[in-house]
């Protein structure tokens, strides 16, 4: 019984949107709770599209990792047959320092990418919420409609209008309530995360910052013959790259239109 009422109440709904859409049924817009709406599903959006490319970055990091450690590993054979060890162990040393970046930058990004996901729940929770406040508003525009057309034209049976005026007041005092609820929340949820992001967007640039800035100057030391082996060699604690989940952020746009929320 309570699904095909809630299919019932569904369909009113449906029915009243179209009604609202071509002029013959009262419409309520509150341009506040609209901005706050748009504002809420842009940060929704652009951290779906964060939390998608975040595989591709990570994706591309372990790819550059990978090859490397098999390449050096060619490399420290071939120098070790040609009597020039030292090269070889210098370029083998770069790429396990590199690799040890990565797994560490790898470690990092599991907090990060926690934090994001939690977020997109969050917005999520908030979406429903919209939605129920939207449906209440619905009804209350649906019996005011009702109202305006009874008094407009008085049906033979007054009752008709007095229930019609008894059901407007319950949903216009619940879509109140309801409307500023909502508003509250959507209004906190906007400052908690975007502040909450631009941190974490912060400490992703440091970190990422930290993998390529130590291996540029790793892969220097290598063309600097009087830099001794001992300066960038590595006995690392496992000689396979991390395997940590693929998780993290690291696409700058979607941090942008987050700070663009925040105004």
């Amino acid at each position: 019984m309570k699904a095909i009422k809630g299919i019932s109440k569904d369909l009113d709904h449906t029915k009243t949107k179209f009604l609202q859409k071509y002029g013959s049924t009262e419409k309520t817009v509150d341009a506040q709770f609209e901005e706050y709406r748009e504002k809420i599903e842009t940060m929704h959006k652009s951290l779906v599209m964060i939390q998608k490319d975040v595989l591709k970055l990570d994706e591309g990091i372990k790819e550059i990792s990978l090859p490397l450690i098999t390449l050096s590993e060619s490399v420290s054979v071939f120098y070790d047959d040609e009597r020039a060890p030292d090269d070889g162990k210098k370029f083998r040393g770069a790429v396990l320092m590199f690799d040890e970046l990565v797994r560490t930058y790898m470690e990092q990004q599991k907090q990060l990418y926690s934090s994001l996901e939690e977020s997109i729940l969050v917005l999520m929770g908030l979406k429903k919420r919209i939605q129920t406040r939207d449906a209440v508003l619905l009804d209350c525009d649906k019996w005011k409609t009702t109202v305006i057309k009874l008094t407009a034209k008085p049906n033979k049976d007054a009752v008709k209008l007095a229930e019609a005026e008894k059901k407007y007041e319950e949903f216009k005092t619940l879509h109140a309530n309801t409307n500023e609820e909502v508003l509250a929340e959507l209004k906190k949820a906007n400052e908690l995360q975007v502040n909450q992001f631009i941190s974490l967007y912060n400490s992703l640039i440091t970190s990422q910052g930290r993998v390529f800035a130590g291996a540029a100057d790793a892969f220097q030391k290598i063309m600097d013959p009087s830099i001794p082996v001992s300066a960038i060699s590595r006995t690392p604690s496992e000689e396979q790259p991390s395997d940590a989940p693929k998780k993290g952020l690291g696409i700058k746009s979607g941090f942008n239109t987050l700070r663009k929320l925040k105004g």
